[in-house]
């Protein structure tokens, strides 16, 4: 077996690295001009396809509707999972990281099952209030895919915010409410907390 001295270990490490980053910025930047290359000539009128505007006002709006819905419910989510301790607290967490985990394949598979079999869904389309195929249908999606994100980065941010200075905000007469919005969520706006 050949052994290296600590110098040999320490060029050995960087040219790992180095040739780790260039292959994966090669094939990522490679793809990207291949696609700008090859379609740029006809970007234009592509864009003003009818298919090609109805797909991205579509995108648009359901994009926006699922962040502000992942907002309304990560921020939250987050702070509970990072402030307050209750049972089940680590079966929860681990609970809502597994859309992470899975391929988007399953992700579909599993909302498709969860709102095409179920027999309050079957009711709730009898009424008009469809999902599967809809534009309500890409939103839970987007935030069946998105929240978990969120909750992870809010989480981090969160954490990275000193709890005395909400409890100090409390001992001078505001409600843990209060302590959030004129603390937490100001320091938690630009991810940086006052460690």
């Amino acid at each position: 077996m050949l052994k290296f001295d600590a110098r040999g270990q320490n060029i050995f490490f960087i040219a790992v690295i180095s040739f780790s980053i260039a292959f994966l910025a090669g094939f990522i930047i490679l793809a990207i001009l291949l696609i700008l290359i090859k379609g740029f000539p006809n970007l234009f009128s592509s864009l003003m396809r009818e298919e090609i505007l109805f797909a991205l006002k579509l995108s648009f709006k359901t994009s926006t509707i699922s962040t502000l819905l992942c907002i309304i419910f990560a921020v939250p989510v987050a702070y509970g999972l990072t402030r307050l301790n209750f049972p089940g607290k680590n079966v929860l967490s681990t609970a809502l990281a597994i859309p992470m985990a899975m391929p988007p394949l399953v992700s579909g598979l599993a909302l498709l099952l969860l709102f095409g079999t179920t027999a309050l869904v079957h009711a709730l389309a009898a009424k008009g209030f469809r999902v599967v195929f809809t534009p309500l249908g890409i939103v839970i999606a987007q935030f069946f895919v998105n929240a978990p994100y969120m909750v992870r980065i809010l989480q981090s941010t969160i954490s990275d915010i000193d709890p005395r200075m909400e409890f100090v905000a409390r001992t001078l007469g505001g409600s843990r409410l209060q302590a959030f919005f004129a603390v937490t969520l100001p320091l938690a706006r630009y991810g940086r907390g006052c460690n």
